[in-house]
C-alpha cells in the first residue's frame, strides 16, 4: 500500500516547503527562486536542503511504520 505523507509535514517549515516545491515541481533554478522569494541564493539553498531533510524524515517514518505493520 502506498501512503502519502501528511500535508502538514512540509508545512512545518513553510519557507522550506515553498522553495523546495518551486525547485522540484516547477523546475526553477536557485537564482529564479531567489528573485521570486526576494532572498539571497544561499537562503534558497538552505531552504531546499531543509525541505529535502523533511522529506527524508517522512520516508524514514513511513518505512518504520511499514516494517512494524509487517511484523504483526
Amino acid at each position: 500500500m502506498i501512503r502519502r505523507p501528511p500535508r502538514s509535514t512540509l508545512s512545518s517549515s513553510s519557507a522550506a516547503s515553498d522553495v523546495y516545491k518551486r525547485q522540484e515541481f516547477n523546475g526553477l533554478n536557485y537564482e529564479e527562486i531567489a528573485k521570486i522569494c526576494n532572498c539571497p541564493v544561499g537562503t534558497v539553498r538552505s531552504r531546499i536542503f531543509r525541505g529535502r531533510q523533511l522529506l527524508d524524515e517522512i520516508q524514514i517514518s513511513i518505512n518504520n511504520e511499514a516494517k512494524s505493520n509487517n511484523g504483526r
